[in-house]
């Protein structure tokens, strides 16, 4: 019997012999037509799949197959390669067998990919800064990727932008390790910006603010470091496009407007942190009216975003009266219909405590919240009394809430909105005539409101007054 054909690849089937039949007659051609080099442009994306799964040996086969293949043979341009291999430096390999670990068989692969893309000035660069020795080192690894990204933006600026492309392609894909890689590669290119273009650097932001609410720790740093190296100026552009964005999805259909609303508050709530002087007060109004949607995870997701806005705005006398209103809004908001948004709603006022700096503020806290009780509406009281003692200067900013969440379509917030009104006028000589006749016309109309428990709130409210 004739021994199998020792040219043909692993994964073509040999032809089976048959009884009294030559082998030959029975060899598939297509089989036999199938050369080596026909299988490199699927065999090195599997391998690289596999390498991020944690495989050495994968790794350690794409070496040979890299070295081996022209970028020709393998389908792929250098610039798609590279930014499939970047993230492989942070992989952990899955087992150890005594041979090249993942990492150090992505260096190679890095230096073959450098080569084979005729951009072998990345590679002398990142000899010269001992840039390939931090990559192989554990724990140095995010050093030698900002090396390499320097040398690519000085040397390689061309294929920059689809080497980023093709890195944010597979983020969602990548483990803990490969995430920290590829956060370090974008927050390296947003700290040397000037060598970029505006369109590449509104992306990369846009990329950055993502990761911002990566759950792990590593990746978030990294994220902020890059993005306050961005002039202010450029992260407010996206900000705009984003409200933009807010308010055109709010005018959709509900099952197509719900993700785009969604993600424009998580961008939203982490731009903040960067240009709060500017947003905050256009940020304000579009919130405070967010409060009354329809849908509860909307809701919710509005009330984290005043949360935000608390602790930005913390401190910044230019911001003294949203850091008010916003307060007062997430204690009107503590009636809401939904546990789950009430909830959220009174845990953010919680961590917002320290803001207002007032020990009455956070003793009320404290005397209406048991681990398995949550008592709303004396709490309301308690603590719009102890912001009425500690900022009398902020009483229009509260008036103004109030007289805001009375008009709302939804019965809790009009509800809240006369326990609010009755804590502020229990002091009524705060205000001026005028505005303590506003607040009182606003709960005595309160009194025929069509929901009962909203007229039970202004009867209580109005018992003490004449």
């Amino acid at each position: 019997m004739p021994t199998p054909d020792s040219s043909l690849p692993v994964c073509v089937p040999q032809p089976v012999r048959s009884v009294g039949v030559s082998t030959a007659e029975h060899r598939e051609p297509e089989a036999a037509a199938i050369e080596p080099n026909k299988l490199a442009p699927w065999s090195v994306r599997v391998l690289i799949v596999s390498a991020r799964n944690g495989h050495a040996v994968a790794a350690r086969a794409l070496v040979d197959l890299l070295s081996k293949n022209s970028l020709r043979d393998l389908e792929m341009d250098c610039s798609e390669l590279i930014g499939s291999l970047l993230p492989l430096l942070g992989t952990e390999d899955r087992a150890k067998d005594g041979g090249l670990s993942v990492r150090s068989a992505a260096i190679q692969d890095l230096k073959l990919a450098l080569s084979m893309g005729k951009v072998d000035t990345v590679a002398e660069q990142m000899k010269q800064d001992k840039a390939w020795a931090l990559m192989g080192e554990p724990g140095q690894e995010t050093e030698g990727i900002s090396l390499l990204t320097r040398a690519l933006m000085k040397f390689a600026a061309p294929i920059l932008p689809s080497i980023v492309h093709r890195v944010w392609q597979s983020y969602g894909l990548l483990s803990a390790g490969q995430r920290v890689c590829a956060a370090a590669f974008f927050s390296t290119l947003l700290q040397n910006q000037r060598l970029m273009g505006r369109k590449l650097l509104a992306s990369v932001i846009e990329m950055m603010l993502e990761v911002c609410e990566d759950h792990l720790e590593e990746t978030r740093i990294l994220a902020v470091q890059g993005l306050k190296a961005v002039p202010v100026s450029e992260i407010f552009k996206h900000a705009v496009v984003e409200m933009a964005e807010l308010s055109g999805a709010l005018c959709m259909p509900k099952v197509q407007g719900k993700p785009l609303i969604l993600k424009s508050i998580i961008c939203l709530r982490t731009v903040l942190q960067f240009c709060p002087d500017k947003l905050i007060p256009r940020l304000f109004p579009k919130a405070k009216e967010g409060l009354a949607h329809e849908d509860p995870e909307i809701r919710e997701a509005y009330v984290l975003l005043l949360g935000t806005m608390l602790k930005t705005s913390s401190g910044k006398r230019g911001l003294r009266k949203q850091l008010h209103g916003s307060m007062a809004c997430l204690l009107l908001q503590l009636l809401d219909p939904s546990p789950m948004v009430a909830q959220v709603c009174q845990q953010t006022l919680r961590k917002c405590v320290p803001a207002v700096e007032s020990y009455a503020f956070s003793k009320a806290f404290e005397n209406h919240f048991s681990e398995d009780t949550y008592v709303y509406t004396p709490l309301i009281r308690d603590a719009t009394t102890a912001l009425r003692e500690k900022f009398p200067g902020m009483m229009s900013v509260y008036r103004d809430v109030a007289l805001e969440f009375t008009k709302s379509p939804q019965p809790n917030q009009r509800a809240s909105a006369a326990v609010f009104m009755g804590a502020l006028l229990e002091r009524i000589g705060v205000f001026s005539f005028c505005a303590a006749s506003k607040l009182k016309k606003a709960l005595s109309c309160l009194l025929s409101d069509p929901d009962r428990g909203v007229q039970i709130s202004a009867e209580q409210s109005l018992a003490g007054f004449p």
